[in-house]
Order: C-alpha cells, then sequence, then structure tokens
C-alpha cells in the first residue's frame, strides 16, 4: 500500500470512528498540527507509534515506525548544537 493509500485509508477509518485530530491531539499531548504532520509521513518516532497504537488505531494504517538517536532515523545526522534543544522538547 502507497503512503497515499494508507493515509486515505486511515483518514476514512478516523472518520468511521468520529475519532478527530483534535482528539487524538488531546490525547497524545501534543499540538493538532504536529498529529497531522505525523500521520502523513512515512516514519514516526516508535514512541509516537506505540502511542497511536494504545489508543486502538489499526496498526496496518499508521507510518512505520523507526528508532534511532533521539528519534531520528539512524541515516539522519545528528547535530550536536540541536540535541540540546530536542531534549528540552521531549
Amino acid at each position: 500500500m502507497s503512503n497515499e493509500e494508507r493515509q486515505a485509508a486511515l483518514t476514512l477509518w478516523l472518520e468511521e470512528q468520529r475519532i478527530t485530530l483534535q482528539a487524538l491531539s488531546d490525547a497524545m499531548g501534543v499540538s493538532r498540527a504536529f498529529v497531522s504532520v505525523m500521520l502523513r509521513r512515512e516514519t514516526i518516532p516508535a514512541k509516537r507509534h506505540k502511542q497511536l497504537v494504545t489508543l486502538g488505531l489499526p496498526e496496518e494504517l499508521l507510518p512505520t515506525p523507526f528508532a534511532g538517536p533521539m528519534g531520528r532515523p539512524r541515516s539522519m545526522p545528528i547535530f550536536p548544537g540541536l540535541a540540546a534543544q530536542d531534549a528540552s522538547h521531549a
């Protein structure tokens, strides 16, 4: 399934369940914009993936989870100056 097909299927599932992005963001303790962007991506941090599965979203409709340094894909460089910023936002 392509990312676009997955997004469409997830959107339909959320509508059928009457789950809004605002309700998801409230349950996760993040902004609505964060949830919106996250669900459109091809991959998301494993921590967020687990939260969504725990809330009852179908795993097959979610972006692929990844685990890496500070939640980044292993191929993404780590800039020491940004590491402190990430830690303060976690």
